[in-house]
């Protein structure tokens, strides 16, 4: 019983990590690609809707 305790909590744990790992991933991705926008205008388009497409995969992945 308490065996199968802490493997489900390391199994959490281990989820919770790579969710994390994964949301951080992206924000600083999505960060990077903002500066690059600014000082091009014409591919700022494209690099929106990245953005949106990556952000709709992070919430099909989290469930936000």
């Amino acid at each position: 019983m308490v065996l199968k305790l802490i493997v489900e909590t390391q199994l959490i744990w281990v989820n919770l990590i790579y969710k994390t790992q994964d949301l951080l991933k992206w924000v600083w991705r999505s960060s990077n690609d903002s500066t690059k926008d600014a000082h091009s205008h014409n591919n700022s388009r494209s690099r929106r809707l990245i953005k949106y497409t990556d952000k709709t995969n992070v919430r099909k992945r989290f469930g936000i």
